[in-house]
């Protein structure tokens, strides 16, 4: 009989006398097994090796009573003292995974699209759609271009361009400058700002919800054609609404529609946008619409 097979015995047997107390048996096979068992390093980095043989053993001896607590509360028994069922432990649903770069499998992702601790998760249909990390989803034809793209795409920002054409204010082309127009932090004044805009159509706001918080929405209707607008990163044409650089989501091309939806969370200004073309087909545009319906944010 090897050790490891004996090891197992007295923790069935322990098992069976109930998890309050522990019989010196098992201490005894424990610690003789901790001390002849090749100790492997905890730490990945090199000259971090200050854990005395003692805490190990401790440790080692701690982790082996855990298991055995966890096992014996997820063994089958009879009802309880006055006939009541022993409660199980549920698991901890996992997170969702991370938005992946490329064409989706359908399912849920999570979306952390700035500097906020913010997690938005969002439901993607089967049919191509494209992964654009860390906050756009683009759709199935198209993408996120003209004429006939959709897309997804969450943001923040504290400022808008009174000409989105003309944003690039320092002349640097390397990042998108903060907007000329100050915005206020509530949902209501940027939402206010927008429609005032005199660079594009807007519709008048309207309340809505994303992800359960309540906010704003309105429609933009952007330029037909955004050449001769500033360059971005070596790419001239760019069309920035919002200002700064976790508002730098330029137009995806000529005559863009974006869907805007502002909402407050927890203190923090979370801005949806659905980007569509006149070509756009009915039925990417509601899958678009069902995406933002499925959100679920988590502060």
């Amino acid at each position: 009989m090897n050790e490891h097979s004996d090891l197992g015995r007295v923790l069935t047997t322990w098992l069976e006398d109930g998890p309050s107390t522990m019989p010196d048996r098992v201490i005894d096979v424990v610690a003789d097994r901790i001390g002849r068992q090749r100790q492997r390093r905890a730490w990945p980095f090199p000259g971090r090796t200050n854990v005395t043989t003692q805490f190990k053993l401790i440790a080692g001896l701690a982790a082996v009573v855990l298991v055995a607590v966890v096992g014996w509360n997820f063994l089958p028994r009879s009802g309880g003292f006055g006939g009541q069922a022993t409660p199980t432990l549920t698991p901890t649903p996992s997170a969702p995974p991370p938005l992946a770069e490329g064409i989706l499998a359908a399912g849920t992702y999570r979306l952390q699209p700035f500097s906020a601790t913010m997690a938005i998760d969002a439901t993607v249909p089967d049919g191509g759609w494209i992964g654009g990390p860390p906050s756009a989803i683009g759709g199935p034809r198209g993408e996120s271009n003209g004429p006939n793209g959709v897309a997804v795409s969450f943001l923040t920002a504290q400022t808008i361009h009174s000409d989105p054409c003309h944003w690039d204010q320092d002349g640097s082309g390397s990042a998108p400058d903060e907007g000329d127009v100050e915005v206020g932090p509530t949902v209501d004044e940027l939402a206010e700002a927008l429609a005032a805009g005199s660079a594009y159509e807007s519709t008048t706001p309207v309340d809505a919800t994303l992800g359960g918080f309540s906010g704003k929405r309105l429609d933009l209707q952007l330029s037909p054609d955004p050449a001769g607008c500033d360059t971005f990163e070596g790419e001239a044409n760019k069309y920035f609404v919002f200002g700064g650089l976790e508002g730098a989501y330029f137009a995806q091309g000529g005559a863009n529609r974006w869907q805007i939806t502002i909402v407050d969370v927890d203190g923090t200004r979370l801005i949806g946008v659905l980007v569509s073309y006149a070509e756009t087909s009915s039925e990417d545009l509601s899958a678009a619409q069902e995406i933002l319906d499925s959100v679920v944010i988590t502060p």
